[in-house]
């Protein structure tokens, strides 16, 4: 999916639905149920646990494999590389959730329970995790993502938790 691209309209969209505010390091994604729906930043909408080999450390969401697991953890932000995108920009430029999550199953909706945990800027280092993104790879995401978090954490003040799955290689189209 190294050829991917989307418009730069999107690119809050495709952020916002590759954040979830929970804390799930491949560990934890292991020990869910396939087809867990994993709530996201995004208008309400789920991603599943639709592939898992724990055997052999394949671990897919929305179809698409996890290639870097737990790349980043760092007191409550895990981030994750996967191979593309969880949605499909082929036909309709918009994100569909997908059928398995329509209905009554298992499901990660909140962040962990406890003491809130204040995600602002200063506390994670945001601009060292962005600086690690665009040395792996993940620069074009990375530089997505930096974008769009002020709006993260305004529209999701109580955020407690934050797991990110990174697209590789995602390119944008020049205008």
């Amino acid at each position: 999916m190294s050829n991917l691209s989307i418009p730069p309209f999107m690119t809050v969209q495709l952020i916002s639905y590759h954040i979830s505010p929970s804390k799930l390091t491949i560990i934890d994604l292991f020990d869910k149920p396939l087809h867990t729906c994993i709530s996201t930043g995004f208008q309400q909408q789920k991603i599943a646990i639709t592939k898992k080999d724990q055997k052999n450390q394949v671990l897919e969401i929305n179809n698409v494999l996890i290639t870097h697991p737990d790349m980043f953890i760092q007191g409550p932000v895990v981030i994750h590389g996967v191979s593309g995108p969880f949605a499909s920009f082929k036909f309709h430029q918009q994100i569909t959730q997908l059928p398995i999550c329509a209905a009554n199953r298992s499901d990660v909706s909140r962040g962990i329970a406890g003491a809130k945990i204040d995600l602002t800027k200063n506390n994670v280092e945001w601009a060292t995790l962005v600086k690690f993104l665009n040395t792996t790879g993940f620069a074009p995401f990375a530089t997505g993502l930096h974008t769009v978090l002020d709006g993260v954490f305004k529209e999701h003040p109580n955020l407690r938790s934050l797991t990110n799955w990174s697209v590789y290689r995602l390119k944008y189209p020049a205008n």
